[in-house]
């Protein structure tokens, strides 16, 4: 819920999705073209890219979309969430902002 209440304010939230699997709750409850209600709610408001973070080219991905980011906030297992959180802070360059980088998790 954390990126919809950032995405209603004005902020500019880009969701990483896994390849084939997608969130889970895009198929939950009541769906029209296979995409359910619950999910369009939360996600309203959102940017979306599917990534691979186990591969290379999804890791340089995720690097160029994090390089200017204030924050991240995630909800994954912890596996993916760990090496997403490696990645984005090998890539971020926080010189010209606050030395303070929060994740927000659940």
């Amino acid at each position: 819920m954390c990126g919809m209440f950032l995405a209603d304010h004005g902020v500019d939230v880009i969701k990483v999705e896994r390849p084939q699997v997608g969130d889970e709750i895009r198929r939950s409850g009541e769906t029209k073209d296979g995409v359910g209600l619950f999910y369009k709610v939360l996600n309203r408001g959102k940017r979306s890219v599917t990534l691979d973070l186990k591969t290379e080219i999804g890791a340089e991905a995720l690097k160029k979309l994090v390089k200017d980011v204030d924050m991240r906030a995630a909800n994954r297992g912890s596996d993916l969430l760990s090496l997403s959180v490696q990645i984005a802070q090998s890539s971020c360059d926080l010189s010209n902002q606050v030395q303070s980088f929060p994740l927000v998790t659940g």
